[in-house]
């Protein structure tokens, strides 16, 4: 289990707990920051920092968003 933290422009901010083997989806800004954290002995543990884009799975449709 980790913890998605995506933390954007305009006070966005989405926090999902993620189980193994289930899928995210989600739209953000595309300069927002996707950190994904974890509960270590010590107590939350950042894993990795990934910028939005790198995670792009398609681009929207200008169809789509009128």
């Amino acid at each position: 289990m980790v913890i998605v933290r995506c933390i954007g422009p305009e006070e966005f901010f989405l926090e999902r707990v993620v189980f193994p083997f289930e899928l995210l989806s989600f739209l953000a800004p595309p300069d927002a920051v996707v950190e994904i954290w974890t509960h270590g002995l010590g107590g939350p543990e950042l894993i990795e920092t990934l910028d939005v884009g790198a995670l792009q799975v398609e681009a929207p449709e200008a169809d789509h968003l009128s």
